[in-house]
């Protein structure tokens, strides 16, 4: 299994993706923030910048699937580290808002499209 040692969850290493690892910064906004009569936006933020990444694996095997189902199984948050562009590591308190995969193969246990999600706290 070939691991990838610059994301980690809860200290243990993800299987290195195939495919894309995407990111991504959105500010929250209140349920207030919106369009007033004239059309003007009034935007009231929460929290401005926070993180997310997404994962996208082509193909795994049984055993790479398994292990990466239970690094977040169970879990509401866990620690999340992941390199932060300039070269240094960090950690935030994030959560897995779910996943999908594809069986390609039932004999073989061959999975493949695995996505998910992993969005900072």
């Amino acid at each position: 299994m070939n691991l990838c040692y610059e994301f980690k969850i809860d200290g243990n290493p993800v299987v290195t993706p195939d495919c894309d690892v995407s990111f991504e910064q959105k500010d929250v906004e209140s349920t207030d923030s919106g369009k007033d009569e004239s059309g003007v936006v009034h935007r009231f933020l929460l929290r401005s910048g926070v993180k997310s990444w997404s994962f996208n694996y082509t193909h795994l095997s049984v055993e790479e699937y398994g292990y990466m189902a239970n690094l977040m199984r169970g879990k509401t948050a866990f620690q999340f580290s992941y390199p932060d562009g300039n070269g240094v590591t960090k950690t935030c308190t994030a959560y897995c808002p779910g996943g999908a995969v594809a069986i390609r193969n039932l004999r073989t246990g061959i999975y493949s499209s695995y996505s998910f999600k992993i969005v900072e706290c």
